[in-house]
């Protein structure tokens, strides 16, 4: 029973990692396509479609990036002083770098996914009609 607990417990958490990939493609949709709401969202979900596992490995990069510099804020793993200054600092750095690489990574995944998604309409269209386009 705790087996089966634990694998469904770890689907979960695999699916809210797909999630957030689509979640985090609806954002940049929403800046880069100018298309709001649900409608980024089914966006999201239908360029993702074929690509989940590449979204949730860069979903599981940022949560290791995040875990990493995270613990020793919340450990306070710091001095007193100028060196609590600068290492707070250090790691806020971090965080933000880290943050901007993710933002980075995501418009980079929407494109990929986007360019994906138009060639393989592009070849159905050709496919169904026996002609070979030049575009």
């Amino acid at each position: 029973m705790q087996e089966r607990n634990q694998s469904a417990s770890e689907i979960s958490w695999y699916r809210k990692q797909e999630w957030s990939a689509e979640w985090n493609m609806a954002l940049v949709i929403s800046v880069l396509e100018e298309t709001y709401g649900i409608e980024a969202f089914e966006l999201s979900t239908y360029f993702s479609r074929g690509s989940t596992r590449r979204g949730l490995l860069l979903m599981l990069v940022f949560i290791v990036w995040e875990i990493v510099f995270r613990l020793p804020c919340l450990f306070g793993w710091s001095s007193e002083g100028l060196g609590a200054i600068l290492f707070t600092s250090v790691f806020t750095c971090l965080i933000c770098v880290g943050n901007l690489m993710k933002w980075v990574v995501c418009v980079v995944y929407f494109l990929d996914c986007k360019k994906r998604i138009l060639e393989k309409k592009v070849d159905e269209e050709v496919g169904s009609d026996g002609k070979v386009v030049n575009v």
